[in-house]
């Protein structure tokens, strides 16, 4: 199992964080740290964690991502996942928050598919001066 890294590439008002590798706990304050960097730069609007090559997200990792996702409603920044491998998504949807948080339908071809059933819900911030 590889130690996880991210990367974070800012363009425009838009921040990607790449995390590749296994995401455990000797990685989730970098996780949390780049997170939430990425939601409190001034002019961010939307943050987009590409899973693409994580091999692994254990319960804390899922902690860093809700904790992620809550810090961008509350700063009214779009944060949406992709790249979600079958297994990262099984972690995901057994932990109860698959559906809680945003998703990108687009997948690169090696990922897994959703099933017709599945729904994902992406956040889009209220516009301003409206309440979350």
């Amino acid at each position: 199992m590889s130690a996880a890294t991210v990367e974070t590439r800012r363009h425009g008002a838009q921040v990607t964080v790449e995390v590749t590798g296994a995401v455990d706990i000797a990685s989730h304050d970098l996780l949390f740290e780049a997170l939430h960097q990425a939601v409190g730069d001034e002019g961010v609007q939307q943050v987009v964690v590409d899973l693409t090559a994580t091999t692994l997200l254990d319960s804390g990792g899922i902690g860093v991502l809700v904790a992620a996702n809550n810090a961008a409603r509350t700063a009214r920044v779009s944060f949406t996942l992709t790249g979600v491998s079958a297994p990262v998504r099984e972690c995901l949807d057994a932990a109860g928050v698959w559906r809680m948080l945003a998703y990108e339908t687009r997948r690169p071809a090696h990922t897994a598919p959703l099933r017709t059933t599945d729904v994902g819900f992406a956040f889009d911030p209220p516009a301003p001066g409206q309440d979350p």
